[in-house]
């Protein structure tokens, strides 16, 4: 199960009366149903234990290249499909879809779970499913940006 979440660390709160501090990490509002399904809710009969990593700091602004989406001979488009699997090919998707060492030690082909997570994420049962103005096909978009836009910080 992927349990892994990114945010920004914004604050800190010092707890005095307990010697504790509380450190706030933002989240998109978009991502609040997800981020809980992954974390859990703490009560105060129950807390959850968390690990915190501090991500590489953004390099110097780099603009998001767009994904090559023309064919070897740039004629013409890649399907979603094909884009999906280049993807999924990419040196740092496993760690941007928050892939565990279980996962990773599996025996599985890490470009297989790569594909999988993206297919996942997109809601369909393979890749030949993502097509160009459905609703998969619109959270592929998403999910494209979003990965541009973390390499953009991580790589």
């Amino acid at each position: 199960m992927d349990r892994v979440i990114q945010g920004n660390f914004a604050d800190i709160q010092n707890i005095k009366s307990r010697s504790v501090m509380v450190l706030k990490i933002e989240v998109p509002i978009e991502q609040a149903q997800e981020t809980l399904n992954k974390l859990g809710y703490p009560t105060p009969a129950q807390e959850i234990p968390v690990a915190v990593a501090r991500l590489a700091p953004p390099h110097a602004q780099k603009a998001v290249a767009a994904p090559d989406t023309s064919d070897k001979g740039g004629n013409s488009p890649k399907s979603f499909a094909q884009q999906a699997k280049l993807m999924a090919k990419e040196p740092g998707y496993a760690a941007f879809a928050g892939m565990n060492a279980v996962q990773l030690l599996s025996g599985q082909n890490l470009e297989s779970l790569c594909e999988e997570n993206i297919e996942e994420r997109c809601g369909v049962t393979t890749c030949a499913d993502l097509i160009e103005g459905s609703e998969a096909g619109n959270k592929f978009k998403e999910l494209q940006s979003r990965f541009g836009k973390w390499k953009s910080y991580n790589v």
